[in-house]
């Protein structure tokens, strides 16, 4: 496999997650399974869909930050999918060996990120996290410790000019936890937020 493989992959897999019936959903957290080819073999995908509806939209504006019991400081509505859709993963999969890969578009990328760091944190075997154009989603480095203490292989992929990547507003507090991979040419090659 070359290196840009697993990351396509992760990218159709995002899309898919918009279109396709979701294998589990809590709230109004939707994630789809997908089998894909790592490096080292199969993967176990886990493909979380983005803003999709007006509630989705609500979901997005809840920007208040709370202390999570187990991730630290996080955004409110992001965090609240991967709190209720987890169990249901964790049920479906009960080989917490098998490898897995967490993805998703958006508000789906900062959902994968959240949703990966309960995995590990629950003895999933989380290899890779690959996000596209995910908002800004913690404060604090508790979910970075948390991947970076599992050796989850992290890769942010941002269009540039991308508006949703900025946001919350930094002055908030929140940050992302990796430094992205940027896509395109500038503002004119991502007016609308594009997987």
């Amino acid at each position: 496999m070359t290196a840009p493989d697993l990351p396509l992959a992760c990218c159709e897999a995002s899309l898919l997650a918009y279109h396709k019936k979701p294998t589990w959903q809590a709230g109004n957290c939707e994630a789809l399974a997908v089998n894909l080819q790592g490096p080292a073999g199969p993967l176990y995908g886990i493909a979380f869909r983005g803003t999709d509806n007006l509630k989705d939209a609500g979901i997005d504006l809840m920007t208040w930050p709370r202390r999570h019991p187990k991730l630290g400081w996080v955004h409110t509505g992001f965090a609240a999918g991967p709190d209720a859709i987890h169990p249901k993963i964790a049920a479906s999969l009960p080989d917490k060996g098998v490898p897995r890969v967490y993805t998703g578009h958006s508000k789906g990328g900062a959902e994968a990120i959240l949703g990966a760091a309960l995995a590990c944190l629950a003895g999933h075997n989380v290899k890779f996290l690959i996000v596209f154009n995910p908002p800004r989603s913690t404060l604090g480095t508790r979910v970075l410790e948390i991947l970076a203490s599992h050796g989850v292989v992290m890769l942010r992929i941002v269009a540039r000019g991308d508006p949703v990547s900025h946001l919350p507003p930094f002055f908030m507090g929140y940050s992302h936890l990796f430094d992205p991979s940027y896509v395109g040419q500038g503002w004119d090659a991502a007016p609308d937020h594009p997987l």
